[in-house]
Parts: C-alpha cells; sequence; structure tokens
C-alpha cells in the first residue's frame, strides 16, 4: 500500500476523482483498444518505417503529429520486442482478425469469452487419444481456426488438438495447454504495456484540461493504465487495474486485463479480481475514500469525520467496475436501506447518448428509485464536458431509460 498524503485539516470535504477511458481521450490520447489494433494490423508498414526512417506512410503520420521526432523518441529494443510479439503471439492474431467491431475495453472483455468457452470445451470434453480428436456442434468455434493453430486445428465439425499436448496414455495435457495460453496472454498484455509506454507516455501536446483543475482532487482514483494524472500535480493516485512502469526493463508488469469473472477456475488467470491480487494493485482506494477530515473545533478539539465530494470523468459506470463504484458513491446496507456515502456526486458526460448511457448504468447499479431521489436532492449531478451548464434529468424521462433495462431493485 502506498503512503498516504498528510491529513485532510480545516476542510469542509475532501474530492476524490475517478477517472476512466475517457479521460485520456480527453487529453487527445489514443488509449481506444481500436488504435492499439490500428498499430498491431498495420505493424509492419509502421516498423518498417521506423527501421528505414522514412515518413512516408499515413499511417505512422497519424500515430504522431511530429513524425520525424516521434520516430526517433521511440526505443528500439522495445519496438524490437512488440514486433516479435505481433509476429507469433495466438491473442495478438485473433484481436487484429476480430471480424466484431473493437472500440472500447469493454469490447476487448466482451471476446475474450468465447476464447475461454472454447478452451474449457477442449478440458471437459472426450478425445480421441489417436488422433487428438474432439467432436462438436457450435458453428461459433469455427472463427477461432486461424488464431490458435498453435494449440489447435478445426475441421470437418472436429476440433483436432496438436500433438503438444495429448499424451498417448493419459490424454490431454491439462497444465501444459493451461499454462502455454496464459504465457501467452501475458505476453498480450506485455505488448499492450509497449504500446502505451512508447504511443501514449511519449505525447508531447497534452494539457490539462481547465473544467478538471477546477475541481482540484485530493485523490484520483484511475482505471486506466497511463499517468495522465501528472498533468494535475496530484501526488495520491490509486491506478485499480495497475499502471505503466516508469521504465520497461524495471520491475514486473502489473497491468490488470481479463473478464469480470469466468466459472471455471481453472481460467482464473484471465480474471480481472485475481490479477489485481496477485499484482498488488492494492486497495488504495478504499484508504482515499475512508480517510477522515479533521475539523478544529471551536473546543480546541480535534473531531474526524468522513465527508467528502466525488467526481466521475471519462467512465462509463458499468456494472463491471460495481465493486469500487459502489463503495464510492454508495451500497445498500444489512437491512436493504441504500447509503449514500459521497456528499454528492458530479458525473461528466460527452454527449446527450453519453449521458443515457450512464444513467442506464446507474439505474443498472442502484435502481431507478435511489437513482431517481438523489437526482432529485442534488446529490447526484450531471455536467457536460467542457460545458459547466447542468443538464438535469425528467422523472419523465428517467422512466423511459429505466425501461430500456432488465428491471433493478
Amino acid at each position: 500500500m502506498m503512503e498516504m498524503g498528510n491529513t485532510l485539516e480545516e476542510m469542509d470535504n475532501k474530492k476524490i476523482l475517478i477517472v476512466g477511458n475517457g479521460f485520456d481521450l480527453a487529453h487527445n490520447l489514443r488509449t481506444r483498444y481500436s488504435d492499439v489494433l490500428e498499430v498491431f494490423k498495420n505493424w509492419k508498414s509502421f516498423y518498417g518505417s521506423y527501421r528505414n526512417r522514412k515518413t512516408d506512410t499515413e499511417f505512422v503520420e497519424k500515430i504522431a503529429d511530429n513524425t520525424q521526432n516521434a520516430l526517433e523518441s521511440y526505443d528500439s529494443k522495445n519496438l524490437e520486442k512488440l514486433d516479435k510479439l505481433i509476429e507469433k503471439n495466438s491473442w495478438i492474431a485473433y484481436y487484429s482478425g476480430c471480424r466484431a467491431e473493437l472500440d472500447l475495453w469493454i469490447d476487448f472483455e466482451r471476446e475474450l469469452v468465447p476464447v475461454l468457452d472454447i478452451f474449457d470445451f477442449i478440458l471437459s470434453a472426450d478425445i480421441n487419444f489417436e488422433d487428438g480428436s474432439i467432436k462438436f456442434e457450435r458453428n461459433s468455434f469455427f472463427k477461432f481456426n486461424c488464431f490458435f493453430s498453435r494449440y489447435f486445428t478445426i475441421l470437418n465439425n472436429k476440433i483436432f488438438v496438436r500433438n503438444d499436448y495429448i499424451d498417448s496414455n493419459y490424454g490431454l495435457k491439462k497444465k501444459k495447454l493451461l499454462r502455454d495460453l496464459k504465457n501467452e496472454f501475458l505476453e498480450f498484455i506485455e505488448a499492450l504495456e509497449i504500446y502505451f509506454y512508447e504511443f501514449v507516455e511519449k505525447a508531447s501536446d497534452v494539457h490539462p484540461i481547465s473544467q478538471i483543475s477546477k475541481i482540484e482532487p485530493d485523490y484520483i482514483i484511475s482505471f486506466n493504465y497511463t499517468h495522465t494524472e501528472k498533468y494535475y500535480g496530484i501526488d495520491n493516485v490509486h491506478h485499480i487495474h495497475g499502471v505503466i512502469r516508469d521504465n520497461l526493463d524495471r520491475g514486473i508488469n502489473n497491468m490488470v486485463l481479463g473478464v469480470n469473472d469466468y466459472d471455471n477456475k481453472d481460467f482464473i488467470y484471465f480474471v480481472k479480481y485475481f490479477q489485481r491480487i496477485q499484482k498488488h494493485c492494492g486497495v488504495d482506494y478504499k484508504y482515499f475514500i475512508n480517510e477522515p477530515c479533521i475539523f478544529k473545533s471551536s473546543d480546541e478539539f480535534d473531531k474526524e469525520y468522513n465527508d467528502y465530494e466525488l467526481y466521475i470523468y471519462g467512465h462509463s459506470l458499468d456494472e463491471t467496475d460495481k465493486d469500487v463504484l459502489k463503495f464510492a458513491i454508495g451500497d445498500f446496507d444489512d437491512e436493504n436501506k441504500f447509503q449514500m456515502k459521497a456528499r454528492k456526486v458530479v458525473i461528466y458526460y460527452y454527449d446527450q447518448q453519453d449521458f443515457e448511457l450512464k444513467v442506464i448504468n446507474l439505474i443498472t447499479l442502484f435502481g431507478r428509485d435511489i437513482v431517481e431521489k438523489n437526482m432529485d436532492d442534488n446529490k447526484i449531478i450531471f455536467i457536460k464536458h467542457m460545458n459547466l451548464k447542468l443538464q438535469y434529468i425528467s422523472i419523465k424521462l428517467l422512466i423511459e431509460l429505466a425501461g430500456k433495462i432488465v428491471a433493478t431493485t
């Protein structure tokens, strides 16, 4: 756990800022998952330009405003390593060739589940020891044929597991298969870290956003891998899902990437909550929220209390992060009564569509009645990005939005 800053004294309340990927995007950083995929898909073109120090491709110009300076700033050792990873990694091949529209990081998580499903199927199926074949009836399996050929091939509704993972006497080498799949996934995460280190962290034209600066947060809880908070001079920062190393030659990659949960615990290494424990990401956000303020009372005795304003910028409020969001905003007690923890919650939105999505996600987390009441009491407030004009929602619209989701209580 990181050391906490000085106790807040003589303050009415503390301010906590939660940021998601929209925070980085607002600083014009290329941190969408689609940005990563674009680099991976066009890697040969870019890497060839880098090695030849040429700047004659449109793609190179897209990833850097000043292309020549950017080419010279890259670490050749990191790019060489990334080149080797892109060339051989099954996960990179899968996501680069995936037909689904992958734009957001939640899209990545959604497309990870079918991969785990087919390997889960392989682990539990009856295998023909002679040829390593497994019969199946799911047409959805066919799309994996080209991307995970290191492990199996698919032909005529049969999965043929590679000989490396079959023992003629004992059947499937389960531990070896899971180990290799996990190690490739870790290499995939390593490739992502190199991308962020070289193509995001080295961005030069980044400036603080006045709307955020005016908040003057005491703490930042970040769901991002980047150090974008450095532009605001905030020291008390907790990266929930790990953070890019300052030097890739030192330390251990602690980036968390995976699914929210998976029933078969053979795949525990692909689950985010386990990775957060395994990679020692910590729970500093809880200390940020629970650390008391000190009030100097008139009777000269210090009094402790916990009172804070919560600001959320660039986070979708999706239920995949419900454990942190509920701890920060509020939750139901043992008698199923909702207890609001923050004095107020200010949520920034980009446009009407983003606003509606955030309202829907709030209703999914807490239920319509809770959201409606706290908005009526001005304890939950929506503010448009770069525009301090408050956006209030009518009860009628709230009910209409609630109808778009499964009823929650």
